[in-house]
């Protein structure tokens, strides 16, 4: 998991580092139990503060946060003197409505752009979305530690080569958005196995092989906007979602 810099480490970065700490040793060894506890279940804004009370954390009321509207009215939170804002929608169906529609690091939800003070992290989990625009990187160190990485998270760039079919989609990325190889960025990519010679995508009217097809969806990101491709193994056959 990559942790934005800070400059100060001491004080309240400390204090959240050594609270995670703790509620990670507690989850790891289950405190030298039989069996390790599982843990915490976090799946709405009352759970999220338990699990942050449990682990030592300061929580309050945010006045006057920033929380623009994602489907509902999000409730501004300071954690650990930290502005958060919590979404928690009344059930995990609703909350995908709006999680899975975030695009462009964050600063896009359901289409329309959101203008964060700053580069937002966006942790969901169970009914929640939880959104952290701060640079504080305690603070992410210890959402991550009971929430995973945000959806925001992008994994550090590696030198290995990509398979053919990955470099099929940037040049496919590259010629569709009038840019070069270079300028396309690759997010994310899988290997998957899609249902039919459509790669799961058919026409209208479009007949498929009736056949398992071995292949990849990547993720690309090309001037802040994100293209889906899918691809069988080699490359040849591309569709985009």
């Amino acid at each position: 998991m990559v942790v934005p810099a800070v400059s100060r480490l001491a004080g309240p970065y400390a204090a959240r580092r050594a609270a995670i700490t703790i509620l990670l040793s507690l989850v790891l060894t289950g405190c030298a139990a039989q069996t390790r506890p599982a843990p915490p279940t976090i799946e709405t804004i009352a759970d999220l503060r338990s699990a942050l009370g449990a682990a030592g954390v300061l929580v309050s009321q945010a006045p006057d946060a920033f929380a623009p509207d994602l489907g509902l009215e999000g409730r501004g939170l300071l954690v650990g003197g930290e502005p958060v804002v919590a979404y928690e929608y009344d059930s995990v169906v609703e909350r995908r409505l709006v999680s899975d529609t975030i695009r462009a690091g964050g600063y896009r939800v359901s289409g329309k752009p959101v203008d964060w003070p700053a580069r937002p992290n966006i942790w969901v989990t169970g009914r929640l979305l939880l959104v952290y625009s701060g640079v504080n990187g305690g603070t992410v160190l210890l959402l991550s530690g009971l929430l995973g990485d945000p959806l925001t998270f992008e994994a550090p760039a590696v030198d290995e080569p990509y398979p053919p079919a990955i470099l099929a989609a940037i040049g496919a990325a590259a010629e569709a958005a009038g840019a070069s190889p270079e300028e396309v960025r690759v997010t994310e990519y899988e290997f998957q196995e899609w249902p039919d010679g459509c790669l799961g995508l058919p026409g209208p009217d479009e007949v498929c092989a009736q056949a398992v097809v071995p292949g990849w969806l990547v993720r690309l990101n090309v001037g802040g906007e994100l293209i889906v491709f899918r691809l069988d193994s080699v490359g040849a056959e591309l569709r985009q979602e």
